[in-house]
């Protein structure tokens, strides 16, 4: 037993040093690359910057040409947005024994046909982005 307890021991003592040699490597590679990530995250904040002024003229276009597909893949959706008061409409429901609990999603889609009360739908336009940008005018 004993040689069994030296053999853990030494095996614990190695681990323990594996991971201070591990913690030394990440604290300098996290160093190495701080500049990086300061660069990536000064990008995206421009990125969200840039969406943000590309959805509004992306907005603009759509109301002015009815375009949905606009330049660099740039789209438009209309959706429906539904909004209601969740008890009365639960209430409604167990009334029509339609659900025992409230769907969320479920009720969404249906809710618009329905006759629920306090449902009101409206539609939400919103802008979507390719995932790559096609930049080349067609012809």
């Amino acid at each position: 037993m004993k040689e069994s307890v030296q053999a853990l021991a030494q095996l614990t003592n190695e681990l323990t040093f594996v991971e201070s040699m591990l913690s030394i490597e990440k604290v300098k590679y996290e160093e190495s690359i701080k500049s990086l990530l300061a660069k990536k995250e000064e990008i995206t904040k421009n990125i969200e910057t840039q969406k943000e002024a590309v959805k509004t003229e992306a907005l603009q276009e759509y109301i002015i040409s009815n375009s949905k597909k606009l330049y660099g893949g740039i789209g438009v959706q209309e959706r429906n947005e539904v909004t209601y008061d969740e008890v009365a409409v639960l209430d409604w429901c167990k009334e029509k024994k339609m659900f025992l609990t409230l769907d969320k999603k479920a009720f969404e889609k249906v809710a618009e046909n329905i006759g629920a009360p306090t449902v009101v739908v409206s539609k939400k336009t919103i802008v979507t982005f390719p995932k790559e940008y096609k930049l080349e005018e067609s012809k």
